[in-house]
C-alpha cells in the first residue's frame, strides 16, 4: 500500500490540508492576507496544559486563545475557547497575532497586527476596543 500522506503532503493541496487540518482553521486562514497567514502548521488543541506546561492549573477562562511555544514552529488554537474558535474573524485575529510572534514580536506588537486585521475586516469592534483598553493603546 502507499503511503498516502507523503503523496498528499508532497503536493501543494496536501501541503494546505496538513498546515490547516481543520475547517475552521482553514476558512480563517483564508480571511487573511497571504503576508499575515500562518508559515507554521496550526494545530487545534483540547487541552493546552498537556502541551505547555506554563498552562497547567489554569481555570479554562484564563487558558490562551491560541500560543506558540519557544521553539515557534507550531500554532496551538485552543478549541475550548468556542467564541474564539467558531468566529472565522477573532480566529483568524488569533493566527495573524501567533505568526507576528512567531516572526519575533512581543505582545504588543502582536496585540497591534491583531487589532489590524480585525479593523481590516471591519469585524469584532468590541474586541478591538478590550485589547486597546487592556493593553493601553490609542
Amino acid at each position: 500500500m502507499p503511503d498516502w500522506s507523503k503523496i498528499w503532503g508532497g503536493s501543494r493541496i496536501g501541503q494546505d490540508l496538513m498546515q490547516y487540518p481543520d475547517d475552521e482553521v482553514y476558512n480563517a486562514a483564508a480571511l487573511l492576507r497571504p503576508e499575515d497567514r500562518p508559515k507554521v502548521q496550526v494545530i487545534p488543541t483540547d487541552d493546552p496544559a498537556s502541551i505547555f506546561a506554563r498552562y497547567q492549573g489554569y481555570p479554562d477562562d484564563a487558558l490562551p486563545e491560541a500560543f506558540v511555544l519557544p521553539t515557534k514552529d507550531k500554532i496551538y488554537v485552543n478549541r475550548r475557547k468556542q467564541s474564539v474558535f467558531k468566529n472565522p474573524h477573532r480566529l483568524a485575529a488569533n493566527l495573524g497575532h501567533e505568526q507576528h510572534h512567531i516572526g519575533g514580536a512581543d505582545e504588543r506588537a502582536a496585540r497591534l497586527k491583531e487589532i489590524e486585521i480585525l479593523e481590516g475586516m471591519g469585524r469584532e469592534k468590541k474586541q478591538v476596543q478590550a485589547i486597546k483598553k487592556f493593553y493601553n493603546i490609542k
